[in-house]
């Protein structure tokens, strides 16, 4: 656990800012922040030199911290925008997802329809719903994921993941059979 002023020195908070200043939109219509610099897998970050010093800066983790500078924040946090622009990095629209909570679960169900959704999240689904439709058909599991045109471990990943919390994916799956229907 640590604090802003614990990771930081004055002046590297003040480098810091100034970098990511320059890869800030913002949208005056939602108040969005909108992050236009680097990203690692939808993650925006930055990379800051100080003298010798590479100092490495995920955007979202750095403004929560920015603007809760005496909280005690976990070295491995989960960030998620309220807003739904997941290039978001307003403060305000910026929320802590617990690592024991389910997300999946508390995420609002209108707020995940699949054309909404990530390409993963999606390719996902039409793999969940392939496989409960289909698996009878198959002799094991690779040949299901042959057939699907995903490596077998991706297609056990998916089946730990629905297994773990069924009831949210269920929900999404019969809103994309509809979606799919129309």
């Amino acid at each position: 656990m640590a604090k802003l002023h614990d990771i930081y020195t004055e002046e590297e908070l003040n480098l810091i800012i100034d970098e990511i200043s320059k890869h800030i939109e913002v949208d005056t219509e939602t108040d969005c922040c909108v992050w236009k610099g680097p990203t690692d897998k939808a993650t925006p970050y930055l990379i800051v030199t100080a003298g010798y010093k590479r100092i490495y800066v995920t955007i979202k983790r750095f403004f929560l911290m920015y603007e809760n500078p005496d909280r005690n924040f976990k070295y491995r946090i989960k960030v998620d925008s309220t807003c739904g622009n997941i290039m978001c990095v307003n403060p305000y629209h910026l929320q802590i997802i617990e690592e024991s909570s389910n997300y999946m679960a508390d995420k609002k169900v209108e707020n995940a329809m699949p054309v909404k959704m990530k390409k993963a999240t999606q390719r996902m689904i039409e793999a969940l719903r392939f496989y409960k439709n289909n698996r009878y058909l198959y002799d094991t599991d690779g040949e299901v994921a042959i057939k699907l045109g995903i490596s077998h471990p991706t297609l056990s990943k998916y089946l730990g993941i629905y297994r773990d919390n069924p009831e949210p994916w269920d929900v999404l799956i019969n809103e994309y059979n509809e979606n799919k229907d129309e």
